[in-house]
This record gives C-alpha cells, sequence and structure tokens, in this order.
C-alpha cells in the first residue's frame, strides 16, 4: 500500500503553491490584510509572524538630509520697523539644522523635561531618620514591663512612623549626545518650516522690558496681554520650547 501511494505521489508534477494559498488565515499572523508581499515588507518583521501584518517604518538616520556643505537663510535686524527687514544672508552648519525629524528623540527628550519639572513628593520620618532614641530606654531584664531599645519607635510619641510615604523624585537623566540631538532635531524643524528669525545682534540700549518689547514688536513677535494672542518668545532652548511651541 505504501508504495502504490508513494508511486502515485512521485508520478505527479511537482507545483510550488503560490503566496496567497501559502498565506492561509488560519496561521497566526501570517495571513496580511491588505494582501502584501513580502518583498513590500521589513527584513526585520519577517522574522517575527506576530507583526508581519503591518508595516512600520524605520526611523530616519541622525545624519544631514540634503548633504551640502552649509545652509543659508535670512538674517533679520530688528532695529527697523518695516518687514521684512533683512540684513543679509549667514551660513549655517548642516549638522544643526538639517537633521530630520526624529519623533522618537524627541519623545524621549520632552518626556525627560517634563519628569524634571514634577514636584518632589516629600516623605516621612523613619524611626532611624527621627532626632534622639539612641540609647536604651530601661534594661531589657528585671523591670517587669516590656523590652524597649529605643524612644523614637512607632508606638512612642515623638516616634517616627511604621510606613511612612516615601520621598520619590520623578526626573530622569538622558544621555548627553540624545538630549543634543533632540535639541537639533527640533531646531531643524522649526528652519524646515520657517519658523525661526536669525538676528544680527541682540544688544539692547538700555536694559528695559519696554525697549524690548519694541524690538520684538519691529519682528512681529510680540505677545497681546489684553488679547491673549501673539508670539511667546523663550529664551532658553530646550526640547519644550523648540518643538512644541
Amino acid at each position: 500500500m505504501w508504495r502504490a501511494v508513494s508511486t502515485s505521489l512521485r508520478s505527479r508534477p511537482l507545483v510550488r503553491p503560490t503566496l496567497s494559498e501559502t498565506l492561509v488565515p488560519a496561521c497566526r499572523g501570517l495571513a496580511s490584510k491588505s494582501a502584501r508581499g513580502w518583498q513590500d515588507r521589513k527584513p526585520f518583521q519577517q522574522r517575527n509572524a506576530r507583526r508581519d501584518d503591518r508595516l512600520v517604518e524605520r526611523m530616519l538616520p541622525a545624519s544631514p538630509m540634503t548633504g551640502e556643505a552649509q545652509l543659508q537663510s535670512w538674517v533679520t535686524n530688528w532695529d527697523t520697523a518695516q518687514q521684512p527687514a533683512r540684513s543679509g544672508i549667514t551660513a549655517l552648519r548642516p549638522d544643526v539644522w538639517d537633521m530630520p525629524l526624529r519623533p522618537d528623540i524627541i519623545h524621549r527628550c520632552y518626556l525627560s523635561q517634563m519628569a524634571a519639572r514634577r514636584t518632589v513628593r516629600a516623605g516621612g520620618k523613619r524611626r532611624g531618620d527621627v532626632r534622639g532614641g539612641g540609647r536604651k530606654p530601661r534594661p531589657q531584664k528585671g523591670g517587669g514591663v516590656a523590652r524597649q531599645g529605643s524612644i523614637r519607635a512607632p508606638h512612642y510619641r515623638g516616634g517616627g512612623r511604621a510606613h511612612p510615604r516615601m520621598a520619590h523624585e520623578w526626573a530622569f537623566h538622558l544621555p548627553k549626545r540624545v538630549s543634543a540631538l533632540g535639541v537639533r532635531v527640533a531646531l531643524s524643524d522649526k528652519y524646515r518650516r520657517g519658523a525661526m528669525l536669525v538676528v544680527d545682534k541682540t544688544e539692547l540700549e538700555v536694559g528695559k522690558t519696554q525697549v524690548l518689547l519694541e524690538k520684538l514688536t519691529n519682528l512681529g513677535l510680540a505677545w497681546d496681554h489684553e488679547k491673549r494672542s501673539g508670539h511667546k518668545v523663550d529664551i532658553s532652548i530646550n526640547i519644550y520650547s523648540c518643538r512644541y511651541r
């Protein structure tokens, strides 16, 4: 019987199954809803059957996009009330102003800065944190009362708490390269969208806030407190100020 079956199978021509016949819905994760072929998927997605039904695009490398030696930007003079008050062209470094948009780096830097802004939660004191209580209050035996080791135990008045709420700091630090890359990516996005101004000088004749407001008004960056509209100027350079405003 086995010989007959094997002989009949050998006599049949070998036909390789097609891709649609191979990717049946019964297979876990192998059936693509959009019928996308293997050639359209990323190499790292072919190893994991659970992720083959969706295409996750890779992030661009942290290198300048255009490959030019330098970029150019207009230089604005804030002493002139005429708009646009352009006084020349300056060269910009591509490794700072021509970086691709990396949402993963921006997200990591944003979470780090938002966590650093959180208030440190205060904690209580344990029996070891309360001042005093180093001496044994009475001998171990011979008194007819319970043994005690410190007057700062939780059941004493003025003692520490048994299970206090501990202080917690939410801030965490990122590698220096990640933080620097986040600032460069945010500045590159500002340059690409035209949401930045390069000023030739920032000196003020008089150190007054009104004089600074007049300069910002010439640039069109004044903030109207009554109408609650306009542009906010951020002095510090961080991810929150560069990317999300």
